[in-house]
C-alpha cells in the first residue's frame, strides 16, 4: 500500500477518530473505505486486474488441471509444433493423470 499524508481540521480529526474508536477500525481502514465508496459514487474507475481482463477466456482450453502435480511434457513442444500436435499432447498428460488419480 502507498502512503499519503492527509492534512484535516482539528474538529473533522477527532470525528474521525471517535468514529473509528466506534467501529472499531483503524482511522487509515476508515478514511480509506469513505475514499473508495466517494470514488465509486463519482464515477471513478479502477485499472482492471489482469484476470478480470481475460476471465472470458478462463477454461477453453483443454489439458491438464494442474500444471502443479501434471506437468506436460513440453520436451515434446517446439516452435514447428501444430496445434493438433499440442493437443495430443495435452490429451495424453490429461489421461495419464486422470489415471493417477484414480489410483491414489
Amino acid at each position: 500500500m502507498k502512503t499519503i499524508s492527509l492534512k484535516v481540521p482539528a474538529p473533522l480529526a477527532a470525528d474521525l477518530a471517535k468514529m473509528a474508536q466506534r467501529k472499531g477500525v483503524s482511522k487509515s481502514a476508515l478514511i480509506r473505505d469513505a475514499l473508495e465508496a466517494y470514488l465509486q459514487a463519482n464515477g471513478a474507475e479502477r485499472a482492471e486486474s489482469a484476470l478480470s481482463q481475460v476471465a472470458d477466456l478462463a477454461g477453453i482450453l483443454s489439458g491438464p488441471e494442474d500444471l502443479s502435480t501434471s506437468p506436460l511434457d513440453v520436451s515434446s513442444v517446439n516452435a514447428n509444433t501444430s496445434t493438433q500436435k499440442i493437443g495430443a499432447v495435452v490429451r495424453r498428460e490429461r489421461d495419464r493423470t486422470r489415471g493417477l488419480r484414480r489410483r491414489a
